[in-house]
């Protein structure tokens, strides 16, 4: 089960990343009103790096793991905004009425998910050793 959880996450992160390089523009719609609109793109450049490094860390396994999950914590802390943003909006979306409903009823609920799964990766991964006196 522990397996499973790392590379759902994992996964999870390196996917929804990649998506904001292949689908960027989309991603900027995204992006909350209150975030200028230059510092818009470079943000989501930056948050869809830091996502797919979040995956790889927790995939790369030994301590990396735990480094990997609490970055995943501080993403979606960091991400809260977008989410509601994407939650409680439809201006950002150009598909069907009916797949921008699913969407917006599944985002909120994922991202609590992954926290979830997260908080257990990390609590279920030991922390490195302390030095010695």
């Amino acid at each position: 089960m522990a397996r499973f959880i790392i590379w759902f996450v994992a996964l999870d992160w390196i996917v929804f990343g990649a998506m904001h390089f292949t689908g960027h523009e989309q991603t900027v719609l995204q992006m909350p009103d209150f975030i200028p609109p230059a510092w818009r793109s470079p943000l989501v450049y930056l948050s869809g790096a830091l996502e797919v490094t979040t995956g790889v860390l927790i995939l790369a396994g030994g301590r990396l793991v735990r480094i990997g999950a609490l970055l995943s914590i501080l993403l979606l802390i960091g991400l809260a905004p977008a989410i509601l943003a994407i939650t409680f909006t439809d201006k950002a979306f150009l598909a069907s009425p009916a797949f921008n409903t699913a969407f917006r009823f599944a985002v909120l609920p994922h991202a609590l998910l992954i926290g979830w799964l997260s908080v257990r990766i990390w609590r279920s991964t030991p922390p490195p050793p302390s030095p010695p006196a």
